[in-house]
């Protein structure tokens, strides 16, 4: 019954793939935050392009969590350790131009969770790598990102990134 799914109502990853995906969780983008290794990095593609992003990549027993910010270069063989977050600019909802900001120095992403009204907008939860590869989970709380605003509300275009639906 639909009342069995309403944490999936809008999750177009989730329809889209006819259930085989659906969007993060803040609690998802939280664990990812906290419990991984964090890379800064660019990855040139074949035909020259440099993509800039952030590589996620499992501590293994016996290692301690690193966190590197100064962008390393990054190979197919980095990709395939772990999962790899470009930093594919973004917009404003306030914005009414079709721009997206900030391309190769910013990344933000959506998750399914949303945040209580502020003004006469709903917040989603989002991730955010900045410019200095610093990241934060903009939460209302989960993860400390109170100051998340109306300027990052629902109708902002920010990235998508699916996760596996169990």
């Amino acid at each position: 019954s639909a009342g069995n799914h309403n944490e999936l109502w809008g999750d177009i990853a989730y329809w889209a793939s006819k259930g085989q995906y659906k969007m993060p969780t803040a609690a998802d983008m939280k664990k990812l935050h906290n419990e991984v290794h964090k890379i800064a990095g660019v990855y040139t593609t074949p035909d020259g392009k440099k993509v800039w992003g952030e590589l996620f990549t499992t501590i293994l027993p016996g290692e301690s969590r690193k966190t590197i910010t100064a962008a390393i270069e990054l190979t197919d063989a980095d990709l395939e350790s772990g999962l790899f977050l470009p930093k594919g600019g973004r917009r404003y909802n306030k914005d009414s131009s079709s721009l997206i900001n900030a391309v190769s120095t910013q990344g933000t992403y959506r998750t399914s969770t949303y945040l209580k009204v502020m003004g006469n907008y709903h917040i989603a939860a989002y991730y955010h790598i900045d410019a200095s590869n610093g990241a934060k989970l903009y939460d209302n709380g989960v993860a400390g990102g109170s100051d998340a605003n109306s300027a990052y509300g629902a109708t902002a275009g920010y990235l998508v990134r699916p996760i596996l639906a169990e």
